[in-house]
């Protein structure tokens, strides 16, 4: 639904598999290129320019519904955005739901009353992780219907196994309840969305060219919707390369 009133791009690609080096380089515009271990643990590269101290005035937003104890992306995120208020494990009315904290749905949810509050323009960034094992769907699911799959099947279209299709469809069903949310709100027209993957997933599917497998590229290839009603044009497809290196410059523009 998103992709028909935004603008999808067919071609997209994170540089690199990880989510630590992907948050560095959606953050600083820069590839990881650290040989060891990921750029965000550098303390000699920590500090770097980002974009989103571009923006006077306006409040600066992260979330994620676990700790930001890991690959030392507290230490990047907030020697590097002015004035950043972070969001974590702790920080919210939700229950935990497993060892990534509170649900994908729940963290949404948290994070509109938060923009709701501020009153003021903002630049945000919310992390989901409900895609990751141990694939939590949580009792307060506001309606989801588990499909059932054998998991063959699910194998046989690119998932490790039904649980993790159900997790993923878990995830598209807590952006469908964000956005309903967001367009109540006063904010909403302002503001320019933007969801993708911060990395792809080794496997192989139908609809997936043998090339594409044969390079690995499932690895880097993740989608990446634009989302603005009557600020961007709807429906258009993009299927030129483009590159995680770009996201914010593009948000900017």
């Amino acid at each position: 639904a998103i992709a028909k009133k935004g603008i999808l791009f067919d071609h997209f690609y994170t540089p690199i598999v990880g989510t630590a080096r992907s948050i560095f380089t959606a953050i600083t515009g820069l590839p990881d290129v650290d040989a060891h271990r990921t750029s965000s643990r550098n303390p000699l590269i920590v500090s770097q320019h980002t974009i989103i101290n571009d923006f006077p005035g306006y409040e600066r937003f992260y979330f994620l519904g676990g700790s930001l104890n890991w690959a030392t992306i507290r230490g990047l995120l907030a020697a590097n955005i002015a004035g950043l208020r972070l969001f974590e494990e702790g920080s919210y009315t939700a229950p935990r739901v497993d060892v990534w904290g509170i649900s994908d749905l729940d963290l949404f949810e948290e994070a509109n009353r938060v923009f709701t509050s501020s009153g003021k323009p903002f630049v945000a960034i919310v992390q989901t992780s409900g895609s990751h094992r141990p694939y939590t769907i949580p009792k307060n699911n506001r309606g989801f219907e588990t499909r059932r799959i054998a998991d063959a099947e699910a194998r046989r279209h690119g998932f490790g196994a039904a649980d993790e299709f159900n997790a993923f469809r878990f995830l598209d069903h807590a952006i469908g309840a964000f956005v309903e949310g967001a367009r109540r709100e006063s904010w909403f027209a302002d503001t320019i969305f933007l969801f993708y993957g911060d990395h792809g997933l080794p496997g192989s599917a139908p609809h997936i060219p043998r090339g594409d497998e044969a390079a690995g590229l499932t690895h880097f290839h993740v989608p990446l919707l634009l989302y603005a009603p009557g600020r961007v044009p709807a429906g258009r497809r993009i299927d030129t390369v483009a590159s995680e290196l770009d996201v914010l410059p593009t948000a900017a523009s």
